[in-house]
């Protein structure tokens, strides 16, 4: 003789219909967004495939702290404040 079912409860007690309905919209929402960040991942790596296979790939750069010129950095030139003249 098979036992008898137990079937699973809808919600658990204590829980306000409201509550799951909260629940379930979060749960919506976050899984949107991260489908929409992944989608967005893809089609950044199949553009930048197809750059590659074009030619027109330019990989990222990397030293963006530095300065563009920085000869002037290292002799104390600023382009915000005026230096001083030494009069003599």
């Amino acid at each position: 003789m098979p036992l008898p079912r137990n079937p699973r409860p809808k919600h658990r007690p204590g829980q306000s219909r409201s509550s799951r309905r909260r629940k379930h919209a979060k749960r919506w929402l976050a899984d949107k967004i991260i489908g929409r960040f992944v989608r967005y991942a893809e089609l950044l790596e199949q553009k930048r495939q197809q750059d590659i296979t074009n030619g027109t790939y330019r990989p990222p750069l990397e030293n963006l702290g530095q300065e563009k010129a920085p000869g002037l950095a290292t002799e104390g030139f600023s382009s915000f404040f005026r230096e001083k003249e030494v009069s003599g």
